[in-house]
C-alpha cells in the first residue's frame, strides 16, 4: 500500500515537470523574441551612399592648374627701345605673356541641377619683349652708334589677379561622373614688372567652360576642368622711360629719359600716347579637389 502510494506521488511529480518545463522554455523563448523586436525599433537603418550632387551644402574647391597668357599683352609702333650717350632707339615693340601657374579657391553652394561659384585665383609667369623694324638716332647723326645687343630686349615677371562669380549648371545629378557647364563675370588685376607699365591694371572679365566632377564619397570630390577668361585690358604706359645716372660715382645726380615714340608722318620723337586696347582670351586647365560639408 505504502509503495503504491510512493509511486502515485512520482508519478504525479514527473507528470509536472513534464508539463512546466515546455512552457517555461516557450514563454522564454517568446520573452526573447520581444526583446529582439524592441532592439530592432532602436536601430536605425543607415541609407546607402547614393553617389551624386550634394544639395544645399556648401563646399570648397582648391584647384591647381595653368593659364596661357601667350598673347600679347601690349604694343607700340617706334616707341623708345633703348638710351645711351651715344644716342637712342626706336621700334616696333610688344609684350608677350607665357603659359602660368595659376591657382584657385572657390566656394560655392549647387540646388540640383543649378548652383554658383565664388573664385578668387592667381596667374603667375614671365613676359618676353619682341622688337622688329628698328631706327636708330644718334647723337652724331652716324649710324651704327647705338646698338641693340641681344640682352636689351625687356624681360620679367607678372602676376594677375581675378575673381570671378559664376552660374554652373550641373547636366546630371547623380552617379559618380557628373558633367557640368559655367559662366561667370568678374575682374582682372594685372601686375606686370615693365619699364613701359605706369601702374597696375584692373579690367572686367568674363569666362565661360566646363569640367566633370569624379564623386568618391559624402565629403570628397575631384574635379577637371578648362575655361576661357575673356578680358579687355588698356595698360596705362608710365611717363618716363628711363632713371639714369649722369654720374656713375653719385646715384643722386639722376637724368629722366621721357617716354617718346617717332612719328611716321613727320618723323620726330613726340611724347608716347598710350596703349591701344588689347582682347585677351586666357584659356586655363585645371584639377582640383572639392570637399562637401
Amino acid at each position: 500500500m505504502c509503495r503504491t502510494a510512493f509511486a502515485k506521488g512520482w508519478l504525479l511529480l514527473v507528470s509536472l515537470l513534464i508539463f512546466a518545463i515546455p512552457n517555461a522554455c516557450w514563454s522564454q523563448g517568446l520573452d526573447d523574441l520581444d526583446d529582439l523586436e524592441d532592439l530592432d525599433q532602436d536601430v536605425v537603418t543607415e541609407k546607402p551612399f547614393e553617389p551624386g550632387i550634394t544639395v544645399d551644402k556648401w563646399e570648397v574647391q582648391l584647384q591647381i592648374g595653368f593659364m596661357s597668357l601667350t598673347n600679347t599683352l601690349f604694343g607700340a609702333d617706334q616707341i623708345i627701345v633703348k638710351w645711351d650717350a651715344a644716342g637712342k632707339l626706336f621700334a616696333d615693340m610688344t609684350i608677350d605673356g607665357s603659359s602660368s601657374f595659376s591657382p584657385q579657391i572657390r566656394f560655392g553652394r549647387n540646388w540640383g541641377h543649378i548652383g554658383w561659384q565664388s573664385t578668387l585665383g592667381m596667374a603667375m609667369g614671365n613676359f618676353t619683349q619682341r622688337v622688329s623694324n628698328v631706327t636708330e638716332r644718334s647723337v652724331s647723326g652716324r649710324p651704327g652708334e647705338v646698338v641693340l645687343d641681344e640682352t636689351d630686349p625687356e624681360t620679367g615677371s607678372l602676376v594677375m589677379w581675378y575673381q570671378d562669380q559664376a552660374l554652373v549648371y550641373n547636366i546630371l545629378t547623380k552617379g559618380r561622373v557628373i558633367p557640368y557647364v559655367l559662366g561667370g563675370i568678374g575682374a582682372q588685376y594685372w601686375v606686370i614688372d615693365s619699364t613701359y607699365i605706369f601702374n597696375s591694371q584692373a579690367a572686367f572679365t568674363y569666362s565661360f567652360g566646363g569640367g566633370i566632377r569624379i564623386v568618391g564619397d559624402e565629403l570628397f570630390s575631384v574635379v577637371f576642368e578648362i575655361r576661357d577668361y575673356v578680358a579687355t585690358v588698356q595698360h596705362r604706359s608710365d611717363a618716363v622711360f628711363l632713371d639714369s645716372q649722369i654720374d656713375p660715382g653719385d646715384d643722386t645726380r639722376l637724368v629722366n629719359i621721357p617716354m617718346t615714340a617717332l612719328n611716321p608722318e613727320t618723323g620726330r620723337e613726340e611724347p608716347f600716347g598710350g596703349f591701344e586696347k588689347v582682347k585677351n582670351n586666357n584659356i586655363w586647365f585645371s584639377i582640383g579637389l572639392v570637399a562637401t560639408f
